[in-house]
Formats: C-alpha cells, sequence, structure tokens
C-alpha cells in the first residue's frame, strides 16, 4: 500500500477532494460510519435469527453509501441514499412493532448478547448522526440521508428489543434512585 504520509501530519485526503484535518466534521462523521458498520457486523454474529442479520447486512451496504455521499464520491458513481433506503427502514419498524408492540418507553440495555451489541450500535447510530448534522453544516446534504440517519437508530432499537422478545427476555425499565424521598427503590 502506498503512503503519503500526510496522516502523520495529522491530515488525510478523500479521493479526488482536497487534503483536510483528520478532526474535519466531514472526516469525523465518516469515522463514525466506519465505526457503526463495524459494530453492526458484530452484532450480526450475536444475533439468533437470519431475518436480523439479513438486516444489519442490508445497513452495512447502506453505510457504504451514506459514506460516498458525505465524502463527495457519490456523483455518478455511487448511488444516494433515496427514498426507498428511507422506506425501507421505516417498513422495517412497522414490521417488528407489529410482533413486540410499539416501544416508547427507557429502558436497560441488555438482554440478549444480540440485543446488547445492536444497542451499542443504536447509540453510536446516534452520535454519527449528531455528527453529521455537524458536518451538513458545511456540506449540501440531501434530505434523504438526514432521514435515513434518523430513522436508523429507531430501527436499531426495534432490532434490539425483537432480539430479547425472540428469545423470550424482557426488557428492564431503570430504576430512578434517590428520588426526593430519597429511598431507594
Amino acid at each position: 500500500m502506498k503512503t503519503n504520509k500526510t496522516g502523520d501530519l495529522g491530515e488525510t485526503r478523500i479521493k479526488g477532494k482536497e487534503t483536510l484535518s483528520k478532526d474535519d466534521s466531514i472526516i469525523e462523521v465518516l469515522g463514525e460510519y466506519d465505526e457503526l458498520n463495524c459494530i453492526l457486523g458484530l452484532a450480526a454474529e450475536f444475533c439468533i435469527d437470519n431475518p436480523t442479520r439479513r438486516t444489519l447486512e442490508r445497513i452495512q451496504n447502506d453505510l457504504h453509501t451514506v459514506c460516498a455521499e458525505i465524502s463527495g464520491l457519490s456523483q455518478p458513481v455511487y448511488p444516494h441514499i433515496n427514498k426507498k433506503h428511507v422506506s425501507s427502514i421505516e417498513e422495517g419498524i412497522r414490521l417488528i412493532e407489529s410482533i413486540t408492540g410499539k416501544q416508547q418507553r427507557f429502558i436497560i440495555p441488555g438482554g440478549t448478547k444480540g440485543s446488547a451489541i445492536i444497542h451499542l450500535a443504536r447509540a453510536v447510530s446516534r452520535r454519527a448522526e449528531r455528527r453529521l448534522v455537524t458536518a451538513s453544516k458545511k456540506l449540501k446534504l440531501r434530505k434523504e440521508l438526514l432521514a435515513y440517519a434518523n430513522r436508523l437508530s429507531s430501527l436499531l432499537y426495534s432490532m434490539a428489543v425483537l432480539q430479547n422478545r425472540i428469545s423470550s427476555i424482557h426488557e428492564k425499565e431503570p430504576v430512578y434512585r434517590h428520588q426526593e424521598t430519597g429511598e431507594m427503590e
């Protein structure tokens, strides 16, 4: 592998683009989505059902499209995140909620290994979305990309709940200790 050693000086280059500082908002968000992709690969290894594994793999492929779009490489070679990507996530959430019921509560991440790792992916997805919003102040990003990023963490939440449901594990709700009464529950 040929190296230009710009990384030694805290810089990196996106193919066809100028050299950027490694702490540039574009590089930050690309790193977040790379980390998320790795965690999704790990999660798939611990999921007990094939539909979840296939969905995680589909998301991993989508994340390559996300990164291509962020880095400006998506014209014309790579596709963009589009309405079908967003609709696919929304349909996945609806399908899972038809099995688990709508979950609108805080829970303690855990249960099965698959669920715990998907919860980790959910948290990283939310951080990546925040970095995407920061980068969007510098880049002209399409609304479908921002919508996809927003919906992804909701899908991952639903998938984590599903993993526990498949294994007959009920989520634990947080216990809020030391409230005004001073007593522990």
